[in-house]
């Protein structure tokens, strides 16, 4: 059975997450990344819940959280890990999201993504 791409639910999905995703890859170009307070309070967020965990598991951790890009989370004894602003996932959490709402279907069922 051969799938059909030019089917209108297709196109509509591409162009749904198409101009969702443009939408929110301008505003994170323009905004998020132009004024990087929002990308590092992001960050520090990802750093507070990751040594959450790691202390959860019995782990002794350090963290660096400072305003200049420089935020490190890690195990005592190893370097640890250092999170910028191109790895914290805001795009991909962006480009999930588009994709849940072009995605056919009725919103109720979508609602818990």
């Amino acid at each position: 059975m051969k799938a059909k791409v030019a089917s209108p639910a297709f196109t509509r999905f591409i162009l749904i997450s198409g101009s969702l995703y443009l939408c929110l890859y301008l505003i994170y170009q323009f905004i998020v990344k132009k004024y990087t307070y929002y990308d590092q309070q992001f960050i520090g967020q990802i750093i507070h819940s990751a040594d959450y965990v790691l202390q959860f598991f019995g782990f002794q951790t350090f963290k660096s959280i400072q305003a200049v890009d420089f935020q490190v989370v890690g195990v005592d004894g190893s370097n640890g890990v250092w999170i910028g602003s191109n790895c914290n996932a805001i795009k991909l959490f962006g480009l999930f999201s588009v994709f849940i709402v072009a995605y056919p279907g009725a919103v109720k069922h979508k609602l818990w993504f």
